[in-house]
């Protein structure tokens, strides 16, 4: 049974009201008092519950991430620079799961049910109805990704991104480009990956290339093993290629080399690769991976400090959109 605070004041032989200003570090305490109290709350393991104080304020002090997958390397950097704001901050971080087509219930669950004061949305596609019912409720929702003029979020510019990585293929002689990306009857819509795709497309325009769609592989999801299968699908089709830029990812990039490796296909003297994130897989890869960098812990915590702008209602972030600029990281791979 926990130990409560009345618990405590009798114990220590003063008031609730003498425990309370204790953990205020109010100066009406001696410190002589304040001594032998914290002593006696740590002896005995006592936590005060601040739920009940906090849902009386109409506030949870708590930021919550939701998406529809926590995993994968990205998402876990990106997380892990939420944190990095969270752990010098008075707030509390939560992390929720919500179902394809189930993202604005879960919302109001997570806002209307009182189990966080604001949500950092990743990559979701958000009914702007449900985003504009939340703000007139006073509740907040950090986009992240997939973001929505008028409405406050963080991005990376995808476009620019593959943009970048394709015309890096041609400039080093490429002609014939494969491209990786998530499957579009699943994933088309989401910013990410129909930008990437767009950037791909305007790179050959630009250098007199024509695009084929039969140099697309779609992915269920982002793995080493669905890397490989790119490498599978493209022999199987008797596709022509000098390079592959895997928009899908490292990690599936990584897994096409490992690939191209066991059928003794050169890189980048045979296919050239180029990756996407720059997530620590890239630097690990042999040979090194060119990749694009996207760095997804400063998106993070861009992502977190914005949040808590919104929530101490800080003016002029109400419809601020925080745009992040890829960077060609170049290794041995391309």
């Amino acid at each position: 049974m926990s130990v409560t605070m009345k618990q405590i004041a009798a114990i220590a032989g003063v008031t609730p009201t003498t425990v309370s200003l204790v953990m205020k570090d109010s100066k009406k305490v001696s410190a002589k008092t304040k001594e032998k109290i914290r002593k006696l709350m740590g002896d005995m393991d006592y936590y005060p519950d601040i739920s009940a104080s906090n849902l009386k304020q109409g506030k949870t002090n708590t930021i919550a991430v939701l998406s529809t997958f926590l995993h994968g390397i990205f998402k876990m950097e990106f997380v892990n620079g939420v944190e990095s704001v969270i752990i010098d901050s008075p707030y509390r971080l939560n992390q929720f799961y919500t179902r394809i087509g189930e993202e604005a219930k879960k919302h109001k669950e997570i806002l209307l049910g009182k189990m966080a004061d604001a949500v950092i949305t990743m990559s979701l596609n958000t009914d702007p109805a449900m985003l504009h019912t939340m703000r007139g409720k006073g509740k907040h929702v950090v986009l992240v990704e997939d973001v929505l003029e008028g409405f406050p979020g963080v991005k990376f510019d995808n476009f620019r991104g593959a943009y970048m990585a394709t015309e890096h293929l041609i400039k080093s002689g490429r002609k014939k480009i494969a491209f990786s990306i998530a499957e579009f009857k699943m994933y088309s819509g989401h910013q990410n990956v129909d930008e990437r795709l767009k950037g791909y497309k305007k790179a050959l325009k630009d250098n007199n290339i024509e695009f084929d769609k039969d140099m697309i592989v779609e992915l269920p999801n982002y793995t080493i093993e669905t890397g490989r299968s790119i490498f599978t699908t493209l022999k199987n089709n008797r596709i022509k290629y000098d390079a592959i830029f895997c928009a899908s990812g490292d990690l599936t990039a990584a897994g096409f080399l490992k690939e191209a490796a066991a059928n003794k296909i050169g890189v980048p003297d045979d296919i050239a690769v180029v990756g996407y994130d720059d997530t620590i897989i890239a630097s690990a890869t042999s040979p090194g991976l060119t990749t694009i960098r996207q760095p997804a812990f400063q998106m993070g915590q861009a992502a977190c400090r914005l949040a808590i702008s919104l929530m101490e209602q800080k003016s002029g972030d109400n419809n601020r959109i925080i745009v992040f600029n890829p960077e060609l990281i170049k290794r041995e791979s391309a």
